[in-house]
């Protein structure tokens, strides 16, 4: 009889999973576990898989309801465990990832009053309450001039990601925006549609934070642009220094031959 011992991590009502790498199941999602060792108990067995296959020490709590494959002679025993010590993949993911920042300056912007938002403006924030909120809805439903009237109230960036007629709304804290590696994911591999923009708050400059160009670049996309306070409220931006100038100079010719013509 074979017999696969594992372990299931829970956490906060939330279980860590596996993708496998092996051939023949490729990419589908499982539980850490593995052929019991010749010597081992069937705790060791658990704990060393769990090592092996997510990076993480466990302490065993309880031994969940075994599974008899009588047909093929399999044996599955896991156990509910909790992590002692995380594995690197798992302090980044709780950290999250930083895609948007707005660190030069600040001149202390003064906020204004959610008295000066108007109704749309004031139902979107009611659906971005607070911090790390993140809302889907239909294109004409909101503007980057919307929220950027939002950051101007809240001292909060905002960035919109459009895929067809739908817009992806991420409010950050302050000065900048962090996901998960999930959204990060999803966001990178075009799940949520081109990188519309992002607002920086009163009283930082309209100019590309560290963290700007650098996401941009792993959107695989040109240009985008920062709303703020400065000249006429927005700013276009691209992956490298020089490739944001050459932008900037070309919008800058295009509005002084439309003046002139």
């Amino acid at each position: 009889m074979v017999i696969i011992v594992g372990s299931i991590i829970k956490r906060e009502n939330k279980i860590l999973m596996i993708k496998e790498a092996k051939k023949e199941c490729i990419g589908k999602w499982s539980f850490s576990a593995g052929h019991l060792e010749k010597g081992e108990t069937i705790q060791e067995g658990a704990l060393r898989e769990t090592l092996e296959e997510t990076g993480c020490t466990v302490k065993l709590k309880s031994l969940l309801p075994i599974i008899h494959d009588v047909r093929n002679e399999i044996l599955v025993i896991h156990f509910l465990s909790e992590i002692l010590e995380e594995n690197e993949i798992i302090k980044n993911q709780e950290k999250g990832i930083v895609i948007n920042t707005s660190n030069t300056g600040p001149a202390f912007g003064e906020l204004n009053p959610v008295e000066s938002l108007n109704k749309r403006q004031r139902e979107l924030l009611e659906q971005l309450s607070n911090p790390g909120d993140t809302i889907l809805v239909h294109k004409k439903s909101v503007s980057m001039n919307d929220l950027r009237q939002l950051t101007s109230v809240t001292g909060d960036e905002f960035n919109m990601f459009t895929n067809g007629s739908r817009r992806l709304i991420i409010r950050g804290s302050g000065r900048e925006i962090e996901v998960t590696e999930e959204m990060y994911n999803d966001l990178i591999t075009g799940v949520y549609g081109k990188f519309s923009g992002h607002t920086h708050p009163p009283g930082y400059l309209m100019e590309p934070g560290p963290n700007d160009s650098w996401f941009l670049k792993k959107m695989n996309q040109k240009r985008s642009a920062i709303w703020g306070y400065d000249g006429d409220g927005w700013l276009p931006f691209g992956q490298e220094s020089w490739l944001t100038e050459e932008i900037q100079e070309n919008i800058r010719r295009e509005k002084w031959q439309k003046m002139y013509q």
